[in-house]
């Protein structure tokens, strides 16, 4: 996945991880509303985080 273009990231079930030293963990990735269709949130452990900061600091892999 290319790690620098948050636009390959879309709504779905993901591996994620903040660094190697880490476990990967399960996210969802959705969209915040339907108006607002560009902005993508993550549910990771019962929160919802800004997809554009967990994709600006970790890994990615889709499942």
């Amino acid at each position: 996945m290319d790690k620098n273009h948050l636009s390959t990231i879309t709504p779905g079930q993901y591996q994620y991880r903040l660094s190697q030293m880490l476990p990967w963990v399960h996210v969802r990735v959705f969209r915040e509303s339907i108006s607002n269709k560009e902005k993508l949130c993550v549910r990771l452990a019962g929160f919802e985080i800004d997809a554009q900061k967990l994709f600006q600091r970790g890994e990615w892999k889709a499942l």
